[in-house]
């Protein structure tokens, strides 16, 4: 196997090692929510890493490392998007200007919360479960051994074989995120441009992960995509509040009923989460706009053509010859002629829904290892639906 393949996979996969455990006390102390968000970042680089680099190590190790991570992945989900919703929440509180809005919204944060605090005992039996694995000591380990044989062998990774297999990750996934342009012509399309999300986190980790090969020619670009990521994450998360907003509703007005024998309490509740719903809905409609303007932009300036020559610069920079052998190409038009690469982080139905809103006052379930059936045991609404809010 080619040296400049292995260093940049030995490193990448030591130094999102290293990240990773250096987050672990911090999200069992659950004192600092970013503790949890970056590991689950890095969790999920991790992932894609061992998906991209599986080559390198023993195919048995490789599916171990990535089954351990996937489940801390997954553990750490649910109270994460409990954290972004919290955080979001509290922020419009502060904000608000009419205080006939602020019961039903704090009733709405104390549900969070609750459920929140109950989720803990997951994270910290998440992180428990992989730290007794070792699987981090032992990617620790397969990284520094093989630097150390790379080192004598004066491997380097500035290569033609690595810039060929740079080349075929990031046009791959190019190509299936450039699949999901049509959705942008129906501001309805909620599925699709929830995938495009998924695309777009895809091939911005590839293209992080190949950078050393572009010695900081792709910064641009995965800044470009990056940005457009974001904006389909504020989309995703607004279609999320939307959508599970009346039957928290429901639900609560339930509970009123049941504590007071009829529903007249609820009524001063009801205006709050109404006009957050609504605000969620304009706010959406807001961040579409300017996703589209962003996208029309960046097609009139030709960001995308730029992007696929530099891609393959490194290969060969006076003729711009094409991708390898088996990489598909992404034609200039946009128009993608090849299936979309299987991306590991990919969501399924009823994987990582935990950005559902909680039901008042429930005792928490277990979280079932590697499925949204637990989640669903803590959480009202949202069962079924894929995604992962702010991410």
């Amino acid at each position: 196997m080619d040296g400049s393949y292995q260093i940049l996979a030995a490193r990448y996969v030591r130094r999102q090692t290293r990240q990773l455990t250096g987050q672990l006390d911090g999200v069992r102390k659950a004192d600092d929510v970013e503790f949890v968000h970056r590991a689950r970042v890095v969790s999920r680089r991790l992932r894609a890493a061992l998906e991209i680099f599986r080559d390198c190590f023993k195919r048995k190790q490789v599916k171990r490392w990535r089954k351990r991570v996937r489940q801390l992945t997954q553990g750490l989900g649910p109270a994460r998007d409990k954290d972004v919703q919290i955080t979001f929440l509290r922020g419009v509180l502060a904000g608000l200007e009419d205080p006939g809005h602020r019961a039903g919204i704090s009733r709405l944060v104390l549900r969070l919360e609750q459920s929140r605090r109950a989720l803990q005992p997951e994270v910290i039996e998440a992180v428990d479960r992989l730290e007794a694995s070792g699987v981090t000591e032992e990617m620790l380990a397969a990284a520094k051994r093989m630097l150390s044989e790379l080192k004598q062998r004066e491997a380097s990774v500035r290569s033609r074989s690595a810039a060929r297999w740079a080349e075929d990750h990031i046009l791959t996934c190019l190509n299936e995120f450039m699949e999901y342009e049509d959705c942008l012509a129906n501001p309805q399309d909620v599925q699709q441009h929830h995938a495009m999300r998924i695309a777009a986190k895809g091939l911005r980790y590839t293209m992080e992960i190949c950078q050393p090969c572009y010695e900081g020619g792709l910064e641009e670009f995965v800044q470009v995509v990056k940005n457009v990521q974001s904006l389909l994450g504020d989309i995703h998360d607004c279609d999320v509040w939307v959508e599970d907003l009346p039957r928290f509703v429901e639900e609560e007005r339930e509970r009123t009923i049941a504590y007071y024998g009829h529903a007249r309490p609820f009524g001063r509740l009801k205006i709050g989460l109404d006009y957050l719903r609504q605000e969620r809905a304009s706010h959406r409609q807001q961040a579409f706009g300017e996703l589209i303007g962003l996208w029309q932009e960046l097609s009139q300036e030709g960001l995308w053509e730029r992007m696929i020559g530099t891609v393959r610069s490194p290969l060969d920079p006076s003729t711009g010859s094409g991708p390898p052998n088996g990489t598909p190409a992404l034609e200039t038009d946009g128009k993608p002629k090849s299936p979309p690469c299987r991306r590991d982080d990919e969501a399924h139905p009823g994987e990582g829904n935990g950005h559902a809103l909680p039901a008042a006052e429930q005792p928490a379930g277990r979280a079932k290892p590697g499925g949204g059936s637990g989640h669903e045991q803590r959480a009202l609404l949202g069962a079924g639906r894929p995604g992962e809010i702010g991410s």
